[in-house]
């Protein structure tokens, strides 16, 4: 066989090692373009009483002042069950800058007299102090968010522009070599 026998082979070989690269380059491309990993959704029953005992707990008839020390890590969408074990009425607060205020930005439950559920997003690494907003300086206790070790996730949807450049681009370079084989073979 002559050079000309061997073409359709070595055709066939760059077709192959072209797609390849190709598609090596898009999965890299849906590798960097994917969605951030979501954080824990983490749950937490708070039980918490201004009638002797006084304090919160995390189980009922178990208030301490301080209360339990709470622990999430940073980006934890916290949901709070809160429950009212004396019918007094409690707002769970959050003191992010330690100016015994309630601030904006600071998470900070509605009023409650029984149980309710009161969620927000754990954006803030830190140790704090958590209070009853209606009872300090007692009914307190510390709240550790972990810092993460990397950027927080930010929401966003799927991008499916790169992708589909890429798509369209691998569509265009494969096509292009099949034009230039059929042409090299006349």
């Amino acid at each position: 066989m002559g050079p000309r026998g061997d073409a359709p082979s070595a055709r066939f070989r760059a077709v192959a090692v072209t797609a390849s690269l190709i598609a090596v380059v898009l999965l890299e491309l849906f590798a960097v373009s994917a969605p951030p990993v979501k954080a824990l959704n983490v749950a937490i029953h708070l039980y918490g009483r201004f009638n002797p005992p006084t304090g919160w707990s995390l189980n009922p008839a178990g208030a301490s002042d301080p209360g339990p020390t709470l622990s999430v890590n940073q980006g934890d969408h916290v949901i709070m069950n809160l429950t009212s074990e004396d019918g007094t009425p409690h707002i769970f607060w959050i003191d992010y800058n330690g100016n015994g205020a309630i601030d904006t930005g600071e998470p900070e439950s509605p009023q409650f007299t029984g149980t309710t559920m009161f969620s927000f997003d754990a954006l803030q690494a830190g140790n704090f102090t958590y209070w009853c907003a209606i009872h300090k300086p007692t009914m307190r206790g510390t709240w550790v968010t972990n810092a993460s070790g990397t950027t927080l996730p930010q929401e966003r949807p799927f991008d499916y522009g790169p992708l589909l450049i890429a798509a369209i681009a691998s569509a265009a370079v494969i096509l292009a070599i099949v034009i230039w084989s059929r042409r090299r073979r006349r």
